[in-house]
């Protein structure tokens, strides 16, 4: 497994500065290509539910806002990555190499989930922002569709971009085909890494899924990882996931999404979803 192209979907009206930065902090680490697409909604959809008696003129008026409005996210959207280009002093790529770290801008109109879930197919990690409070709901969504459905692992991005990333590793290990997903993902990192930690909580984990046995599976591909298996102590889990993470001064989590059915989680949230509101570093995920 390598990592050869990330995937960065922007366009919402959040900036983008620190999601961009995650992914090309991800992608030095492992010679990667980084595609920040820009993504302009369709104008066609601003007015799709408009009710009945809405005049020609009104609807028209409406189209040309939403065109005003993404020529204005996709300028902003450009400058951003110009900077980020110029910060890290990264090649812009005008086709495929095989190796080495570079990067391209492009953007393109249509249905976000669309060209989402079609252009992270033919990715090998999506870097998306972590949705947050007051975010707009393109972020929201583009989380949902890297996760769901383009059957790759995704980079969900913090607010606040970290000055390095990948030197120190936490596997949280459940023994769940996604957690297994997201592992395999992850292997050009973990082999980067000065520290690799697989960790096992407790109840979380399925039985007989041991952090050791996990250790073992990173040894075959040259990584030295230290096991551990942690008692949540009467915590939930992922509070003591969370608080193991900010302990031991780690910059990247790896995990499994969602391993049960989203209605529930969505009912009674999750280690999925507690990680996702609250971890203040990147997180490697697979669904």
């Amino acid at each position: 497994m390598t990592i050869r192209s990330i995937l960065v979907p922007i366009g919402s009206s959040q900036d983008a500065s620190d999601q961009i930065k995650t992914a090309f902090l991800t992608g030095k680490r492992v010679g990667s290509h980084v595609d920040v697409f820009h993504i302009n909604p369709d104008p066609r959809d601003s007015v799709a539910y408009v009710g009945e008696g809405v005049t020609g003129a009104i609807i028209e008026d409406l189209m040309t806002a939403a065109e005003q409005e993404s020529t204005v996210r996709a300028s902003r959207s450009e400058t951003q990555y110009r900077a980020m280009v110029q910060a890290f002093n990264v090649t812009e790529a005008s086709g495929p190499q095989a190796t080495g770290f570079s990067t391209a801008f492009s953007k393109s109109t249509g249905r976000v989930y669309d060209l989402i879930a079609l252009r992270g197919r033919l990715a090998d990690l999506v870097a998306i922002a972590r949705p947050k409070k007051g975010d707009d709901a393109m972020i929201q969504a583009t989380l949902e569709v890297a996760l769901m459905e383009t059957g790759r692992a995704v980079l969900v991005t913090p607010p606040t971009a970290p000055a390095g990333l990948g030197d120190n590793v936490i596997i949280l290990w459940s023994g769940a085909e996604e957690a297994a997903r997201a592992v395999s993902a992850a292997l050009p990192l973990l082999r980067a890494a000065k520290k690799v930690t697989a960790t096992s909580f407790g109840s979380y984990a399925r039985a007989p899924a041991l952090a050791s046995d996990l250790a073992r599976y990173l040894a075959w591909h040259g990584i030295r990882a230290t096991a551990e298996e942690v008692a949540p102590l009467g915590r939930p889990v992922e509070e003591a996931v969370l608080a193991k993470v900010r302990e031991a001064g780690t910059d990247l989590l790896v995990m499994g999404a969602y391993t049960h059915s989203r209605l529930r989680h969505l009912i009674f949230g999750g280690v999925t979803s507690a990680v996702l509101e609250r971890a203040e570093i990147p997180v490697l995920m697979a669904h």
